[in-house]
């Protein structure tokens, strides 16, 4: 698995669909890239620890990353998040309702 500890994030390898699930699920659990074809999707995972914390960086091509309340019972594991929008727009939806962020 090709995961930059720290250091320059256009320095980490650009990773291929399958690849990219496996190196994501190892650090915090199952997420699924949704409408992109896997042959044209492509990623990057950079993982680093400021003052402790544990900090992942996606990158990805994907229209959209989803995680099922299947995924969640599969993980056995329960992870909580922040999320740092950086560009774009993300949509959340936990439960029965939706919150929308956008920067």
């Amino acid at each position: 698995m090709a995961v930059l500890q720290g250091g320059d994030f256009a320095a980490v390898p650009q990773l291929g669909f399958e690849e990219w699930r496996a190196v994501v699920r190892s650090i915090v659990g199952r997420y699924n890239p949704e409408g992109i074809d896997p042959k044209a999707f492509v990623g990057r995972v950079r993982v680093r620890s400021p003052l402790g914390f544990c900090a992942d960086l996606w990158d990805h091509n994907a229209h959209r990353i989803e995680r099922t309340q299947r995924d969640v019972r599969l993980d056995d594991v329960e992870f909580y998040h922040a999320v740092f929008q950086v560009v774009g727009s993300s949509t959340i939806r936990p439960s029965l309702w939706i919150l929308g962020m956008s920067r």
